[in-house]
């Protein structure tokens, strides 16, 4: 990933100030604010459940990810790989509207399964990044 897509994730998470990819690193291992998990659910058009599905953990304990000072360092992480992911959807498909409906729509180079849903651990997302990588240059999967 490049400086600038890693800087446009980070304007995903509605992160200011971050400039270069080891800001971003040290962002992540200080803890986003819960104002990252808003920014991504609207951008995304997500639910509380759907992110709460993703973190692994149920929709009431997830709402209280919201009044913490700062979300741990791997639910940061977790919440980057998603923007990152996203972002690279953006730019591969042309905007946000076509990525979230990419991302929610089950895919057969992903075995009928919608992206989004592998999103929640890393192998997962390099699934998705590379199918993203075959739009991308328009090779048939």
């Amino acid at each position: 990933m490049s400086v600038s897509e890693a800087i446009a994730t980070a304007g995903s998470l509605g992160l200011s100030g971050v400039g270069t990819e080891s800001e971003i690193v040290d962002r992540i291992r200080v803890g986003f604010p819960p104002s990252a998990l808003r920014a991504v659910e609207e951008r995304l058009h997500l639910t509380h459940a759907q992110l709460a599905a993703l973190f692994r953990m149920p929709e009431r304990s997830f709402l209280r990810r919201f009044t913490v000072d700062r979300l741990s360092s791997g639910e940061s992480d977790l919440l980057y790989r998603i923007a990152r992911v996203f972002q690279s959807a953006v730019d591969a498909l042309g905007g946000e509207a076509k990525a979230t409906r990419w991302l929610n729509a089950p895919n057969r180079a992903l075995g009928g399964v919608p992206p989004l849903q592998l999103l929640d651990t890393e192998a997962g997302s390099r699934q998705v990044e590379d199918v993203i990588g075959r739009v991308l240059y328009g090779v048939f999967s």
